[in-house]
């Protein structure tokens, strides 16, 4: 079963992201390294990357590239291999490795041309997709409980196609209040139908989102 192995926070400033989650997550974020200078020097910002555990990552690079996927610049030997997904959001493919973060409570896809996206996820990593409904999809990792979403990007006015993933805290308020005291941002808070969530940027401009 694919799923994410790992969770990983690339950013501007590794101290300061980790004092900021260190408030407002309960697990803090220790998975924090420095965003690589080239890509910074083109402008890209700080983000969380998924990582997908895979058997074989060559094997898993060509599947997903066949399916439309493609490569945003030449793997590194010995590396985790960055993929950029058929509806433009960036993910990993990492061999194997140990289980996602456990207070990751969901994963939502913003994406582009969502149904060739849906079928590259499903046939190159055997993910299990419900009907659309609208401008989403939900996607569970095996015939088990949904694991999340995927989300056409044009429904989000100005955002960009990136994995959104959803933290869980024990009070959605307080850690709200916590990212906001710290220099955070709160761009919304919505009531899913089964949870409230809020839509954040750290200090360092990476997005997240808080899931009570």
């Amino acid at each position: 079963m694919t799923r994410f192995a790992r969770i990983e926070l690339r950013t501007t400033d590794v101290d300061a992201a980790r004092a900021f989650y260190a408030a407002v997550l309960p697990g803090g974020a220790d998975d924090v390294t420095a965003l690589p200078a080239a890509l910074r020097e083109r402008g890209v910002p700080a983000h969380w990357l998924g990582h997908l555990g895979v058997d074989d990552v060559e094997a898993a690079t060509r599947a997903f590239v066949a399916l439309g996927a493609s490569l945003p610049g030449p793997p590194r030997p010995g590396a985790p291999v960055t993929v950029r997904d058929p509806g433009g959001a960036v993910v990993a493919l990492t061999p194997g490795g140990a289980p996602e973060r456990r207070d990751v409570a969901w994963h939502q896809l913003l994406c582009g041309d969502l149904e060739r996206t849906a079928a590259a996820y499903a046939g190159a990593f055997g993910w299990r997709f419900g009907p659309r409904e609208g401008a989403q999809q939900r996607f569970g990792w095996d015939a088990g409980a949904d694991a999340g979403l995927l989300v056409d990007v044009a429904a989000w006015p100005g955002a960009h196609p990136h994995w959104l993933f959803h933290f869980a805290v024990p009070d959605l308020d307080a850690a709200v209040a916590e990212v906001r005291a710290r220099g955070g941002v709160v761009a919304a808070v919505v009531d899913t139908g089964g949870a409230r969530v809020a839509v954040c940027e750290d200090p360092q401009g990476a997005a997240f989102a808080l899931r009570g």
